[in-house]
């Protein structure tokens, strides 16, 4: 026997599904943008529509790609893989800094946590606990500084250690606020012109 429909229930299923759709396509803070000057244009999207696709499972992942912008994706993607780092990390981790920084060849006792953590992140595949600063670890080192937005010019610095050393629950908190600003920007993956300026 089916059962009538509750016109209360509906509407109220409904309610929710706009608030969560206009929350994921344009970010928390919304109404803010135009206090502090973000004034830039995205196109209109339909709710209704969204609501149409989305009844088929399989259309979720090109639905996000369709209003999402691949950065978001990106971290959004990071942000899993560090929740799951943060078990294994041994926060609070640190590293004696260097009263001199560390060129390919050098030799250091900081080496191996070096080493260490560079695994932990993905740029380091197998860990050799020696002192010295060989071929192997030259491109983690350099993969590791351009992610942090460093120089890749293979040397080891202080600057590049006290990176390295940020307990992952941080890093996992400036996701979380860079995943509510990527929000606002609209999805510009098929424009023919973009310039993306990151300021640190």
């Amino acid at each position: 026997e089916h059962q009538k429909p509750d016109p209360k229930g509906e509407l109220m299923l409904t309610a929710q599904y706009l608030h969560l759709a206009k929350k994921i396509w344009a970010g928390a803070y919304s109404k803010n943008l135009e206090t502090i000057g973000w004034n830039i244009p995205r196109k209109k999207i339909s709710y209704e529509a969204l609501l149409e696709k989305s009844v088929d499972v399989k259309n979720l992942p090109a639905i996000e790609n369709d209003i999402l912008n691949p950065e978001y994706l990106a971290l959004r993607a990071a942000l899993k893989k560090y929740n799951e780092l943060e078990k294994k990390s041994g926060d609070p981790f640190s590293i004696s800094k260097l009263t001199k920084s560390l060129k390919p060849g050098a030799t250091s006792s900081v080496l191996p946590k070096v080493r260490q953590r560079l695994q932990l992140f993905g740029y380091l595949e197998n860990i050799d606990p020696n002192n010295k600063y060989d071929a192997l670890l030259i491109p983690a080192v350099n993969r590791y500084k351009k992610s942090v937005g460093l120089k890749q010019d293979s040397i080891i610095t202080n600057e590049m250690i006290s990176a390295l050393t940020v307990p992952v629950k941080k890093r996992i908190e400036q996701f979380l606020v860079n995943l509510e600003r990527f929000r606002w920007m609209p999805n510009h993956e098929k424009a023919d012109e973009f310039i993306f300026v990151n300021i640190p």
